[in-house]
């Protein structure tokens, strides 16, 4: 559920939140894991309904889409070398600074709130996003992050 071709690390030419939604779900799409109708999914769920979680001291985003949009279960993830601003997941008039992005592309709707509830298991710990966050873009990056996901019961 996690794979090395939708893994970005240290990003930089995303320079805004529908920037890095276009990005993601863009190579979703070309990989065959979403529909076509994916991205439009997600940029009208996260206008209705952010994302954005602002943490103890790391900024993060968690879009996701309906199940319908959605070929193969993964979760794309996206670190950032500056940050970009989603709105806040439970004040939306809020902006949030972010650096770390976790696209869900959940086949089964059921497992949705279950991954979302491991994700922030993951989320809370603060030494584990620094880890993330200094990742850099090489094979042992992304096996270093699958098994934190495997860890948490994400994947």
């Amino acid at each position: 559920m996690f794979e090395e071709e939708i893994a970005f690390f240290k990003v930089e030419e995303v320079n805004n939140q529908r920037e890095a939604l276009n990005y993601l779900s863009e190579r979703l799409e070309n990989t065959n894991i979403t529909k076509s109708t994916f991205k439009d999914a997600i940029i009208k769920r996260e206008e209705c309904f952010p994302t954005g979680l602002q943490l103890e001291n790391y900024g993060v985003a968690i879009p996701h889409a309906d199940s319908i949009h959605v070929n193969k279960s993964q979760i794309a993830m996206m670190t950032l070398k500056e940050p970009i601003f989603f709105k806040e997941m439970s004040d939306a008039s809020l902006d949030v600074p972010v650096n770390l992005i976790f696209m869900l592309a959940l086949k089964d709707s059921k497992s949705q709130l279950s991954t979302l509830r491991a994700l922030m298991r993951l989320l809370q710990n603060e030494k584990i996003i620094k880890s993330i966050l200094d990742l850099e873009k090489k094979e042992e990056s992304v096996e270093k992050l699958k098994e934190l996901l495997k860890n948490y019961l994400i994947i």
